[in-house]
C-alpha cells in the first residue's frame, strides 16, 4: 500500500505542476470541494452503500492529498511532517492500544483523549 500511496502522491504534484486547471486552483476552492465531498461519503454512509463509500473515500482522499501539496506550498511542511506529526498524535493519545490488557472502557478511553487534546493545547507536548 505505501508504493500505491507514494504513486498517488507523485501523481498529484505532477497534476499540480502540469495542469492549467490544477496550477491555478488555491486552498480556498479545495476547501470548498472537500466539504462537497465529505457530504458525499457522508451520504454514501447513510444509504449503506459500499460501492458509493469507497468511491466517496477516494475522492475524499485525493482532495485530501491536494490539500497537503498546496499547503507544501504555501506553508513550507511537507507530507512527512504531516504523517509524522499525526503519528505522534495518535500515540500519545492512544498509547494504550498497544497494550494487549489495555481494558479501558469507551467512555475511559474518550475521557482519556478529551483531557490529552487539553494539554495538547496547552502547549504540553510541542516539540
Amino acid at each position: 500500500m505505501k508504493d500505491r500511496f507514494d504513486e498517488f502522491y507523485e501523481i498529484l504534484k505532477i497534476d499540480r505542476q502540469n495542469s492549467d486547471f490544477s496550477r491555478k486552483r488555491d486552498l480556498f476552492d479545495l476547501h470548498d470541494h472537500l466539504v462537497g465531498e465529505v457530504e458525499e461519503l457522508k451520504q454514501a454512509l447513510d444509504n449503506d452503500d459500499g460501492h458509493n463509500v469507497m468511491e466517496e473515500l477516494g475522492d475524499v482522499f485525493w482532495n485530501t492529498l491536494m490539500i497537503m501539496i498546496m499547503a507544501e506550498e504555501k506553508y513550507g511542511f511537507t507530507g512527512k511532517d504531516v504523517i509524522e506529526d499525526s503519528l505522534a498524535k495518535i500515540r500519545r493519545r492512544k498509547d494504550h492500544i498497544f497494550d494487549e490488557n489495555n481494558g479501558l472502557s469507551r467512555e475511559e478511553e474518550l475521557d482519556k483523549w478529551k483531557k490529552i487534546k487539553v494539554r495538547e493545547k496547552n502547549g504540553e507536548f510541542d516539540e
